[in-house]
């Protein structure tokens, strides 16, 4: 009530904020019965009391409220504390530098709200506030990357460099270069700021550097550094001519650094024709496990018909190529066939997978009819899938009553309990949709004696119809319609 009173009668009691903080601040902490002790509830209190004020207070940012709260600032919890952080954006650099020499006296808390926030202030006050005296983080961005800070702080700190790299390119070639070239103790610092500022904007800077160096560089160039700073997601950042120059770049050195380089070639081959063509070179240098591994790779680049079979591949490479199937599958009939012939297999894991991937695909490549034959499965996995695919499909789309009776004569003897539920499931949203109950699943019986299946019209007094067993799926549904459902016999 009180943040309220003070959100809408702002002009007039905003100077009593900071009293009203110090009161918050300065009552004694209750217990709560329910949580352990230490519980302080000032933090709870406050919260209250500034959620409904903190839009006012960033619009208009005024000294005694600031400084207030950051004399409290222990006290605030996460959210509070981001706020606070977002209200010294653009204000006076004493206020900045007093806020930071505070907080620099507790470790970062764990939530990644109040990181964020503090990764982009701190962002914006570089490199201006280097130059200015006593800024709490020194003077240099080489204290900010190598030197010790409280915890927490150092991926904070790391994190602020890499913003400022990101839109810096001195910086961003001085890091890169002490990367590939400083200390192994700055490794970590320095491979944070390349993946982060790569993707913030750095990515064109990297192969004019490179361009750059002198044909000698090579003997005392740490490879890896490049390697591990430029995972996929970095690449993708990078434009295919920027991929193709580091391809080209890359080309003298592969035969002496294949397995250290050959991930790097992986990522740029989708874009970079050099990179493709090094990709191949290199297979007769790796290691057997790795020469696998990139075999595998460079089926991205052949016809789906020369693609092994899933069944005879290792679970990784499974995922591998199913991933890709799944890209492929709505431009790539092909694809498609893939999946649902590696559905319809023998091999437990890959047909699980494969249908997995099928299911998660938009309704419009696989058609309700292209499930039918999976629901035969020998396959627990296959049919659940199967199922779930059909019933979310059910709800755009209608289905046959024919292929609902297909469905139902081939669960006919089915004994798990889980596909049990998800053939109410897909009954039920066939209900919703036609307002009856189609006749193959009024004849529908659960024998308690074996939990299975049977479709019976003439039932002993023993068996119970399956809706009853399940009563939150078909059953539970049909009372919901404005209009009589007809049961048919």
């Amino acid at each position: 009530m009180v943040g309220e009173l003070l959100a809408r009668w702002w002009r007039s009691l905003s100077h009593r904020l900071p009293d009203a903080i110090a009161a918050i601040a300065a009552r004694t902490p209750q217990p709560h019965g329910r949580l352990p002790h230490p519980y302080d509830d000032r933090s709870q209190l406050l919260g209250w009391l500034l959620q409904p004020c903190w839009p006012l207070i960033q619009a208009q940012p005024e000294t005694e409220i600031l400084t207030a709260l950051q004399q409290q600032v222990s006290l605030l919890g996460h959210g509070s504390c981001s706020r606070l952080i977002e209200c010294h954006l653009g204000v006076a650099p004493a206020l900045q530098h007093d806020l930071l020499r505070r907080l620099l006296t507790e470790p970062v808390p764990r939530y990644e709200d109040i990181k964020t926030a503090l990764a982009q202030w701190i962002a914006s006050l570089l490199p201006a506030h280097l130059e200015v005296a006593d800024f709490p983080l020194g003077d240099r961005w080489e204290a900010f990357l190598y030197e010790s800070w409280p915890p927490g702080w150092q991926i904070v700190l790391t994190l602020a460099v890499a913003h400022w790299a990101g839109r810096d390119q001195g910086l961003f070639n001085a890091i890169l270069a002490d990367g590939l070239f400083g200390p192994t103790h700055h490794l970590g610092a320095n491979l944070m700021v390349l993946r982060e500022s790569v993707m913030l904007g750095a990515a064109e800077w990297i192969a004019p550097y490179l361009a750059s160096l002198p044909p000698d560089c090579a003997q005392t160039m740490n490879f890896a550094f490049l390697a591990k700073g430029l995972p996929a997601g970095a690449v993708k950042h990078m434009s295919p001519a920027g991929q193709e120059a580091i391809a080209q770049w890359l080309s003298p050195h592969v035969p002496d650094q294949a397995v250290t380089l050959w991930t790097l070639i992986n990522h740029l081959a989708d874009a970079a024709p050099t990179a493709r063509e090094l990709l191949i070179a290199l297979v007769p240098q790796l290691p057997k496990k790795t020469r696998r591994q990139v075999e595998v790779q460079l089926l991205r680049f052949q016809p789906i018909a020369a693609h092994p079979p899933l069944e005879t591949l290792s679970k990784s490479d499974q995922r591998f190529l199913l991933a890709m199937y799944q890209e492929w599958a709505q431009q790539d009939e092909a694809a498609l066939e893939r999946l649902l012939a590696t559905a319809r297999g023998k091999q437990n894991d890959a047909a699980v997978s494969a249908s997995r991937v099928l299911a998660d695909l938009d309704s419009g490549p696989v058609s309700l009819e292209d499930w039918v034959p999976l629901v035969r499965s020998r396959f627990v996995g296959v049919r659940v899938n199967a199922l779930t695919a059909m019933a979310t499909q059910l709800a755009k789309q209608s289905v046959a009553d024919a292929t609902l009776k297909d469905i139902a004569i081939a669960l006919a003897t089915e004994d798990n309990p889980t596909v049990g539920r998800k053939f109410c499931d897909l009954v039920a949203e066939w209900v919703r949709r036609r307002h009856r109950v189609p006749p193959v699943v009024s004849r529908c019986y659960l024998l308690p004696a074996n939990k299975r299946l049977v479709g019976d019209a003439r039932v002993s007094r023993e068996r119970r119809p399956y809706a009853e067993l399940y009563p939150f799926s078909m059953r539970d549904a049909m009372p919901r319609f404005a209009v009589p459902l007809t049961l048919q016999s």
